[in-house]
């Protein structure tokens, strides 16, 4: 079974796309990583959505702050 997806976010008013990946039995580790800086308090959508007649899959989500505040 393949699983092709977009992840993307929406921050800021707008849409962003970090990547097109696909999942399928020889390929099952894909990463996706990308640093976003979000400037003012706000609401942040992370969305996987298939490309493909599969549902998306997504083990596991991770989100970190730097720390840094102005």
């Amino acid at each position: 079974m393949t699983r092709p997806m977009n992840i993307s976010i929406a921050h800021d008013g707008e849409k962003e796309s970090l990547a097109d990946i696909t999942v399928d039995k020889n390929n099952l580790n894909q990463i996706v990583s990308s640093t976003v800086t979000i400037d003012e308090d706000q609401t942040v959508t992370y969305s996987v959505t298939s490309t493909g007649s599969q549902a998306p899959v997504i083990s596991w989500l991770g989100v970190a702050g730097s720390g840094d505040t102005d």
